[in-house]
């Protein structure tokens, strides 16, 4: 479906340019719909495009997709063989991967049931006992072979019997034992052994000194009740000099605010109080995410890891961690308390069509730079939101009425020169208010973001997306006074481009650690996706930023003050690696992907960090500062900054290093983290080897109580 799509664009774009000059003209269009209708109305030209459309066809493509991209008994067996060769020669979790696509691929009950009760086998051998014991309960209901069913059950027994769970550890052993009755001694004995052996044990157990073993993973499970409640119940005095009441951020209680730069930087925060370094600015759930590749640890609805995903119904794509999140990923209920990504209309094989971030090299077209998931996550802003209220949104009707319409149609400046009346981490009309920064990206950017998303809007449609095709007017724009009841397709195709091109700049890393110890500090950085946020992406870059954000569970974003801030100070974070430890040219030339260069205090300065060089003491006295190797200060001779920072690194610091160290770590730990960092920032001048180092200190103590993380001991 894909190539012919695009082998149809190719040939609709050859033919525009035998007459006229396609960038050139391309580039004089102001608007996603302008730039929606421009090549829709070249496609529709080709009969193969209108059929395409039809009912029948549409019926056809469904078919199609769910044979080709769908669950395969052949498939599930393929990768159970490569599960077993992938552990031995790449390790336990690639193993672990592909035997959970077994899982997924599994179509037959016998086929479900055979690839349950290997990855229980599998999940029991690496010491995930309770993930084993659910897994091979489903491989039980179904038909397995006399052989397999007493392994099954072998295994079954194994894991009550580290569970402490005696009585039932026995019924499985027993029940391996009356499955391989009458069966042929040289292919069942040795489970016959271990079955026997295992009730023997049980038997000669002493219950008073029984100890059980528990489970070898370990993840995070952070309180975030604990963060809201310190966010929501602070008592605090806004700056009514700076007091801004037209928008209202949710994500927030107060102590942000929008603010317009009136520069080229647009919408931003500020605080709105004093506020400490360590102290929470606010917490909010994404409005959609992206996985960067086949995750099969990952639930696809909240995200929550998990060892032994329970596969989708109708496709072998996703996993879900419980009934629950399957159920509500394919209810058409888009209340989203607990579900993240919905996985109504890119089921049945539409799932694989819908990535296409490699669809830059079809057409020659290579200058595309985008997150992971660029288009996964646009779907899912358009698939996430109820089509009423997108519609409503569009045409300012409803809840919407006296807006200003969607960027997509009315463009970003008039739009964005007015905020709406809220920032709500569920509602489509605040991740609708987000920057694309389209004047600033080629034109050949905006062509082939535009063909792709026209190509995704079909996705959609026969995933079951409400819109229209036939019998309407695509072409024109829309309005207040003329809502539709259905929404046209053009339009569904103008706002999957305008997040397409937002995407690109305003989604952050997902990002997990992930180790084998039980602590983020020694854990590597795996990003698995990418996620939008309404009030978090309105932040800008600095390489010398004021917070920092913690990726938590269930798609929350904990944003944390990494310096203090006074009143009327703008929020900035850092789009990607380590303050200043890059040259600024190499700094300029990742954040071209972005649009913008950096005027921050960090490049206008050149800052440039050397082990060798000495750092910079401020006086206390005067507020002259003077490098470290000298006693006093080469202004007024004191001494007391001198002082002072030697007992802070010979102190204060080495302290807290010897906390997270030894893992010992408590509520005061945190406290100190908080006054090391606020001592060197007040007392050190940028750039500053200390304060990078208590910075990195206090956001990993924080990842460690707030963000992903999880030990595998295996790895």
């Amino acid at each position: 479906l894909v190539k012919r799509y695009f082998e149809l664009s190719t040939k609709c774009l050859d033919e525009i340019k035998e007459t006229r000059n396609v960038i050139e003209e391309f580039g004089k269009l102001d608007t996603d719909f302008e730039r929606v209708c421009y090549f829709l109305k070249q496609l529709r030209m080709h009969s193969e495009a209108r059929e395409a459309v039809k009912p029948n066809e549409v019926q056809k493509v469904k078919e199609e997709l769910a044979r080709c991209n769908g669950k395969s008994d052949k498939l599930s067996k393929l990768f159970l063989t490569r599960s077993k060769h992938a552990k031995a020669l790449m390790g336990v979790q690639f193993g672990l991967h592909y035997t959970t696509l077994a899982v997924f691929y599994a179509k037959s009950l016998k086929s479900k049931s055979v690839a349950f009760a290997n990855r229980a086998i599998f999940l029991y051998e690496i010491g995930l006992i309770d993930e084993a014991i659910a897994d091979a309960r489903k491989a039980i209901e179904g038909p397995l072979s006399r052989i397999n069913a007493a392994k099954i059950c072998v295994c079954l027994g194994n894991c009550y019997k580290h569970r402490g769970r005696m009585p039932e550890a026995t019924t499985a052993f027993s029940k391996a034992l009356q499955v391989l009755e009458n069966t042929d001694p040289d292919f069942t004995d040795y489970i016959k052994i271990q079955a026997i052996d295992q009730l023997r044990e049980i038997d000669q157990l002493d219950w008073n000194d029984l100890t059980y073993s528990c489970s070898k993973c370990r993840f995070s499970k952070p309180k975030l009740s604990e963060l809201k409640k310190a966010l929501w119940n602070e008592n605090f005095e806004r700056d009514t000099k700076e007091d801004n009441t037209s928008c209202k951020l949710l994500a927030s209680n107060g102590t942000l605010a929008l603010k317009n730069t009136k520069s080229n930087r647009g919408w931003t925060l500020e605080v709105t109080k004093h506020v400490k370094p360590g102290e929470v600015l606010a917490i909010e759930k994404c409005y959609a995410t992206s996985f960067s590749s086949r995750w099969t640890s990952q639930c696809y609805s909240c995200h929550q890891l998990c060892h032994n995903l329970i596969p989708c119904k109708h496709c072998p794509m996703v996993g879900f961690c419980c009934k629950k999140c399957a159920h509500d990923a394919v209810k058409r209920d888009f209340r989203r308390k607990r579900c993240i990504n919905k996985h109504v209309y890119d089921c049945k094989g539409i799932l694989p069509c819908i990535l296409l971030d490699e669809y830059a090299s079809w057409s020659g077209f290579n200058s595309i730079i985008g997150c992971d998931g660029t288009t996964q996550l646009a779907c899912a802003c358009i698939s996430n939101t109820d089509p009423s209220r997108l519609l409503d949104y569009i045409c300012s009707v409803g809840d919407y009425q006296g807006g200003r319409g969607h960027q997509a149609f009315a463009g970003e400046k008039y739009v964005r020169e007015v905020p709406p009346q809220k920032i709500d981490a569920s509602d489509y009309s605040s991740v609708g208010f987000l920057t694309t920064c389209s004047e600033k990206k080629p034109t050949e950017h905006l062509l082939q973001s535009t063909i792709a998303s026209i190509f995704l809007t079909y996705c959609l449609y026969i995933g079951g997306y409400p819109m229209e095709w036939c019998n309407i007017d695509l072409y024109t724009p829309p309005s207040s006074e003329n809502r539709p009841k259905c929404i046209p397709a053009s339009w569904v195709a103008a706002c999957i481009l305008y997040h397409v091109l937002s995407a690109d700049i305003n989604a952050f890393n997902m990002d997990l650690a992930v180790g084998q110890s039980q602590s983020v500090f020694s854990n590597n950085i795996v990003n698995i996706g990418s996620m939008l946020f309404s009030t978090i992406s309105l932040i800008n870059h600095s390489c010398n930023p004021s917070a920092f954000l913690t990726m938590s569970k269930q798609g929350f974003g904990c944003l944390f003050a990494s310096k203090a801030l006074s009143p009327g100070s703008e929020i900035f974070l850092q789009y990607a690696g380590n303050n200043y430890d890059n040259s600024k040219e190499r700094r300029q030339t990742f954040l071209r992907s972005f649009h913008f260069e950096c005027d921050c205090e960090a490049c206008i300065n050149d800052w440039t960090y050397d082990k060798d060089d000495y750092e910079r003491i401020i006086c206390p006295e005067c507020e002259t500062s003077f490098p470290s190797n000298l006693d006093v200060c080469s202004f007024c001779s004191s001494g007391s900054g001198k002082e002072r920072y030697q007992k802070l690194l010979n102190e204060d610091f080495e302290e807290l290093t010897r906390c997270l160290l030894e893992r010992d770590i408590n509520s005061e730990t945190y406290i100190t983290a908080t006054n090391v960092l606020t001592q060197a920032q007040s007392l050190i001048e940028q750039p500053s080897n200390t304060i990078k180092v208590a910075t990195k200190m206090l956001i990993w103590l924080m990842m460690n109580k707030y963000g992903n993380w999880v030990s595998q001991p295996w790895r």
